[in-house]
């Protein structure tokens, strides 16, 4: 038996419906999909892939398709962003990983769940501690879980530095 898939047309549909855009530069349609249910509070689980998460929630989505559109924007300012060059990602294992949108993004969201506190000694800001978000298990060691929520804590600069990629303490539970 053959298993269903979203068609990428009808993934466009949706994201112009939800989103006001069709496409992202360097993000594909999944991606598009994972952020419509994410906002409507179904999260993706580390272990799935984009695509593996968006065919797990194809009910909903189509679902989603049959609304009325949120808002709309102009078609121009939509061609140009589904006709704009692709950059490539950087790699989970680059420094430059950590300047991408997505982690600055899941950075925040790990800030606001655990506090703007050291998970390890309790420094905060106000002390004049720098807060870093912490790989429990380094990104280059194990790159799938480079933007995973549950993979994060807040450590200061000092215990960051000091933890470094060999050392994969939770500081979380202690």
């Amino acid at each position: 038996m053959k298993k269903p898939k979203i068609k990428t047309s009808l993934m466009f549909k949706i994201a112009r419906n939800e989103l006001g855009y069709a496409a992202k530069i360097g993000v594909s349609p999944y991606e598009l999909m994972t952020e419509i249910l994410r906002n409507r509070g179904i999260h993706k689980p580390c272990n799935l892939s984009d695509k593996a998460f968006v065919n797990q929630n194809l009910e909903v989505l189509t679902n989603i398709s049959k609304e009325p559109p949120s808002f709309s924007r102009p078609r121009k300012v939509t061609e140009k962003l589904a006709t704009a060059v692709k950059e490539p990602k950087p790699s989970v294992a680059d420094d430059a990983f950590l300047f991408s949108f997505e982690w600055r993004r899941l950075r925040m969201r790990a800030i606001k769940l655990h506090g703007a506190r050291c998970q390890c000694c309790g420094a905060t800001p106000k002390e004049g501690a720098v807060i870093n978000v912490d790989h429990i298990k380094p990104r280059k060691k194990y790159p799938e879980l480079a933007l995973c929520l549950d993979n994060l804590q807040v450590l200061c600069n000092e215990c960051n530095h000091g933890k470094g990629n060999w050392d994969e303490t939770d500081w979380r539970v202690a």
